[in-house]
């Protein structure tokens, strides 16, 4: 699913890791372990696409879908816990705008003979917004953060009010809520 080959990374003339290779196939878990400093962060940075390694190079398979926990968190002020869970994907929202236009599409098309491509389209649209949870959203977010030991007076809860445990519980529900087929936890 997702694979490093001879990535290196440094900073000065500390050399965090070098000529590493991994292999993360589906349903393995992983742990890194090492002292503070020892470069961890760093490769769940790389894994994530959010840092790039001095040298080697990253692949993962078409549409794998990556979740990354960071240790420091986002701020999410004036959201409730609800709000903040629920909130929706780069990937959802575009699938959105693509439903919205094959509907304009249709509409304007409508009496003009065969819309048999723009229904399959549309056909098409809809599941994957359903796989990408888009449908039922609230139900399964609040079963996530149940599961997680939220209480159900506790979802519209301004998130500011939390501990810091629990907000990053409440990210930790934000990204099972999104079903990545990679989940990294710093």
């Amino acid at each position: 699913m997702l694979s490093a080959t001879n990535i290196t990374k440094a900073y000065g003339d500390r050399t965090l890791f070098s000529s590493l290779n991994l292999n993360v196939g589906a349903r393995e878990c992983i742990a890194l372990v090492g002292a503070n400093g020892s470069g961890k962060t760093t490769l769940l940075d790389i894994l994530a696409g959010d840092a790039v390694p001095d040298t080697g190079s990253l692949s993962k398979h078409r549409n794998v879908t990556i979740g990354y926990l960071k240790q420091e968190l986002r701020d999410s002020a004036g959201k409730t816990l609800l709000q903040e869970v629920i909130e929706e994907s780069s990937e959802v929202i575009t699938l959105r705008n693509k439903i919205a236009a094959t509907h304009e599409s249709l509409a304007s098309r409508a009496g003009s003979g065969n819309l048999d491509d723009l229904a399959v389209q549309l056909s098409q649209l809809d599941k994957a917004l359903e796989a990408a949870n888009g449908v039922y959203r609230d139900h399964e977010a609040e079963v996530i953060l149940s599961g997680l030991g939220f209480k159900q007076t506790e979802f519209l809860r301004p998130l500011s009010e939390f501990s810091g445990g629990w907000v990053m519980r409440a990210a930790l529900a934000k990204l099972l809520f999104r079903k990545p087929d990679v989940l990294l936890l710093d």
